[in-house]
């Protein structure tokens, strides 16, 4: 690659990284958690051993998204800097301001993103995006809000028996904790058959819920959407293997007793790894925790053996 290439490369990279933030603002201000996925390579670490986009749309971009009635968030000052030694690897710092509506309120924002991004098939992605963020009222010396204020308001459970006082700061709903409460222990249930027990109702509602249940996880877990297909025989053979992929996970799932991320979580553990020297390499797994055994035996699946591949020199 000549000067004149290597130039022109770098600059498609800054136009890349910079679309980046652009379109990140972009979906947050639509709310389009499957847009903010695509945005972060295919095997972003969520936390908690959880990798993937759909990880990250349920974990980030779930319920705390949703709770926000309009929002606008202006990309500023973008700094970004590309590896010297590994030019598919790139830093970066974007400055924004951002203004949001919760309930009759807007609330300015100015927020600084670290990213660190990374190139996968002449493409960039958001390999980490953390944030340092401050708001407060107009005017007053304790205007500043605490990062740790902002995240106990946005939390999916928490937050909702929380009251914003004017100045910002974070009090208890005693209203609202004091009618949940005349509520505890008490499910309710209608049917428009007044012939079913309510055992039977109860029933159908469970069921339903496992229903409900499967549609999501086609659509989080196995993700099947996008298609790209555009003959009818490879559209069915693509919603098929979604479906016996989503048949595979009930089929462990009630051979363990455990959930689908448990045994994702531990099966992912799993790794081969090739060990290289002067007398050969070879290829060892390593070693299965107990309840990693326990899945593979429930689910009749032979363990890999400790060693796969031995090539001495």
């Amino acid at each position: 690659m000549n000067d004149l290439e290597a130039r022109l490369e770098r600059l498609d990279a800054y136009h890349q990284i910079r679309q980046l933030a652009v379109r990140y603002a972009a979906a947050i201000c639509t709310r389009d958690k499957w847009a903010l996925g695509r945005l972060y390579v295919d095997d972003v670490r969520v936390g908690g051993g959880r990798i993937g986009r759909a990880a990250l749309r349920e974990v980030y971009f779930g319920e705390s998204l949703m709770r926000l009635d309009r929002s606008v968030l202006q990309v500023g000052t973008h700094v970004i800097s590309i590896d010297p030694e590994r030019p598919a690897v790139a830093r970066g710092t974007v400055y924004s301001l951002g203004q949001l509506q919760l309930d009759d309120r807007w609330i300015r924002q100015a927020i600084c993103y670290t990213d660190r991004y990374a190139r996968r098939d002449s493409e960039w992605f958001f390999v980490t995006r953390d944030h340092q963020l401050f708001y407060g009222k107009k005017a007053g010396a304790d205007s500043v809000h605490v990062r740790a204020e902002c995240a106990l308001r946005d939390h999916p459970t928490l937050g909702r028996w929380l009251r914003q006082q004017p100045s910002g700061r974070l009090v208890l709903d005693r209203a609202k904790i004091a009618t949940e409460a005349r509520l505890d222990g008490k499910y309710l249930l209608s049917t428009s058959d007044p012939d079913l027990s309510a055992e039977d109702v109860a029933l159908g509602y469970k069921n339903l819920l496992e229903a409900e249940r499967g549609f999501r996880d086609l659509k989080s877990t196995l993700e099947p959407r996008p298609v790209f297909h555009r003959v009818e025989p490879r559209i069915r053979a693509h919603v098929l293997l979604c479906w016996l992929a989503l048949l595979l996970i009930r089929v462990a799932e009630r051979r363990t007793g455990l959930t689908w991320r448990r045994i994702a979580l531990e099966l992912g553990r799993v790794h081969a790894v090739t060990l290289t020297g002067t007398a050969g390499s070879v290829t060892q797994t390593t070693p299965l925790s107990e309840t990693a055994q326990g899945i593979l035996r429930d689910c009749q699946v032979t363990p890999p053996p400790a060693v796969t591949t031995l090539n001495p020199t």
